[in-house]
């Protein structure tokens, strides 16, 4: 039976009803029943191939599902485009950084901040617009630790600073839940605990739900409310961190103790 963790009292932003998923003969997903709840922390975690990232692509639009329905809200998108939900309010980093090349750190959050709110225009010909603008750059910056790094190209960052912009990013389209694919990845082990506390306290901060794909088991249980764990296409438990850690099945296919 999976162990939930009692959150009841808050709203559920985003619910995966019945979301199943093939590749060929590969059943990726199988008949997937999530609750996503308002302010939490949410970790999916599993052993490679359990469908992890095939699940967020389908919640955010990189893939369709064969069947199913995702409801971010009353408002069902489960087969809307990326570029829609991103105006709905999702926002997700990748496995692989993706920064603008090129251009230095406050011009990728300037770029970010503009595009959400589709005003390019307003560049050239609305002052106010740019100083509004020119503020929240600012502030997102100071909020994020890289104020010595606002200037320099995104190309010559170290390693962590650019996975910290690439979550930026993420945070200055305003999103309501963010969804974020092995973000310590590559990290140093002390580069692993900084971001990791530095996700936890912005999106605490900022009231923001956030749903992590990690393979880093000490960040995982360090920063989530709430685990999900899965296997096959199939979500096998659901709870805190420490019920995580005490569930005899996860222990048996995953944690390996």
């Amino acid at each position: 039976m999976i162990e939930r963790v009692d959150i009841m009292e808050r709203s559920v932003i985003l619910e995966v009803k019945g979301v199943s998923k093939r590749f060929g003969d590969l059943k990726a997903l199988d008949c997937i029943n999530l609750k996503v709840f308002e302010g939490e922390i949410l970790a999916i975690i599993g052993p490679n191939g359990a469908g992890k990232t095939t699940l967020i692509d389908v919640i955010t639009g990189e893939l369709k599902p064969d069947s199913g329905k995702i409801l971010l809200g009353r408002d069902d998108i489960t087969f809307l485009p990326p570029y829609i939900l991103v105006k709905k309010g999702l926002a997700r980093s990748f496995q692989i950084t993706n920064l603008f090349n090129g251009l230095s750190v406050k011009e990728n959050i300037l770029l970010a901040i503009i595009g959400s709110q589709g005003k390019y225009l307003k560049i050239r010909s609305d002052k106010d617009f740019v100083d509004n603008v020119n503020f929240e750059c600012e502030k997102l910056i100071n909020e994020l630790g890289i104020t010595d790094f606002k200037n320099e190209i995104v190309d010559n960052l170290p390693y962590g600073v650019q996975r910290i912009l690439e979550v930026g990013l993420c945070i200055a389209i305003r999103p309501k839940i963010i969804f974020l694919d092995e973000f310590v990845a590559g990290l140093t082990v002390n580069e692993r605990v900084k971001v990791g506390e530095f996700i936890k306290n912005l999106v605490k901060n900022r009231k923001i739900t956030s749903v992590i794909i990690e393979h880093d088991l000490d960040t995982v249980f360090s920063i989530s409310d709430r685990i999900i764990v899965m296997h096959e296409g199939r979500i096998i438990a659901d709870g805190s961190p420490r019920q995580i850690k005490d569930n005899k099945l996860v222990k048996m296919i995953y944690l390996g103790y």
